[in-house]
């Protein structure tokens, strides 16, 4: 007998289409919760809800991808009803990334580091827009609109690394939340969405599909990734948990079976910390056998003693003795 798992299903009012959904994917939405754990007949969603966005919030979330927010949702659907919606929905999974482009920043609870490849580039600039949706960075602070729009600028001339679906919903998204803030010089450096959309052929030829390559040089430090920070005494108190059988991942910590891994546990660790670690752990484990214990004492005495810290006797003869020849010689 095998056992089934248990499904919820959801009709939604506007369109009359239903969805079955698993307590794990329940968990990423916690409004489905707290309306499962009230309500016991049929669940049906009514406005704001639609299927549409809902169905790309929910790969979104139970991937933790929040790319897919911006890069699976047509054109033709609101992006803003769409960010709506994930705030109606109570889903606070998104992190909110720094503004600064310093190569590390440490905060209490986090540690910021620069991004590493395309996967971790694109999925923190869909935090960084729906940040700005939410209104989370302080305008009124000039480094903050300078930040804003350097970021702006960046993902709207990486064509190889923001799909134009991407930039397009950026632009609407910039658009209503704080394009009047910049500049008449500034404004004029945004695309518009005709551009936009009447390059979407040719910009598709140069979109990189591989997730794991490096991003460009612009890219570097201008995203930042975040990583919960670790006390010190764990960190040490890790390092003597190896074991020679242990399994280290030291590929890349974001990306774990396509899900964007935000946790602190699949850090980089450093080749040269393995084989430390090994070597500690491997001289903990040698046995010394000493099958004549009168030489060993002898020896611990002798050591002790410090017989073996004496130096040698110096030799008792002249050694500037015949390096040259006397004089009655070398005037002969």
């Amino acid at each position: 007998m095998t056992n089934t798992e248990l499904l919820y299903k959801f009709r939604f009012e506007h369109s009359g289409q239903s969805i079955h959904l698993t307590q794990k994917q329940l968990d990423h939405i916690p409004y489905l919760s707290t309306l499962v754990a009230n309500q016991n007949d049929e669940y049906v969603l009514k406005s704001p809800i639609d299927y549409t966005s809902f169905v790309v919030i929910l790969r979104s979330v139970t991937s933790n991808q929040p790319y897919i927010l911006f890069n699976e949702l047509h054109e033709d659907e609101n992006i803003l009803n769409t960010l709506d919606l994930v705030n109606y929905l109570n889903i606070n999974l998104f992190s909110i990334p720094p503004l600064h482009a310093e190569p590390s920043i440490r905060s209490k609870d986090f540690t910021y580091q620069p991004v590493k490849n395309i996967f971790e580039a694109r999925n923190i600039a869909a935090e960084f827009i729906v940040a700005l949706r939410k209104k989370e960075y302080d305008f009124d602070a000039f480094d903050t609109k300078k930040q804003v729009f350097s970021l702006l600028m960046a993902i709207f001339s990486n064509l190889e690394v923001f799909s134009s679906r991407f930039r397009y919903h950026t632009l609407i998204v910039v658009k209503e939340c704080c394009l009047r803030l910049f500049s008449e010089k500034q404004q004029l450096k945004f695309p518009n969405l005709e551009q936009i959309a009447g390059n979407k052929a040719i910009d598709s030829w140069i979109y990189l599909h591989d997730d794991e390559q490096p991003v460009p040089k612009n890219l570097e430090n201008l995203f930042t990734s975040r990583q919960c920070a670790r006390s010190v005494h764990e960190k040490d108190t890790d390092r003597f948990k190896l074991s020679a059988s242990s399994t280290i991942d030291i590929r890349h910590p974001r990306k774990s079976n396509g899900t964007w891994d935000h946790s602190p546990f699949r850090n980089f660790v450093s080749l040269h910390f393995i084989i430390k670690c090994h070597y500690i752990l491997r001289l903990s484990k040698i046995n010394y056998n000493h099958d004549n214990d009168t030489t060993y004492l002898n020896e611990a005495q002798s050591a002790r003693s410090g017989w073996f810290n004496t130096l040698p006797k110096r030799p008792t003869t002249d050694k500037f003795k015949n390096r040259f020849r006397s004089k009655d010689i070398k005037n002969r």
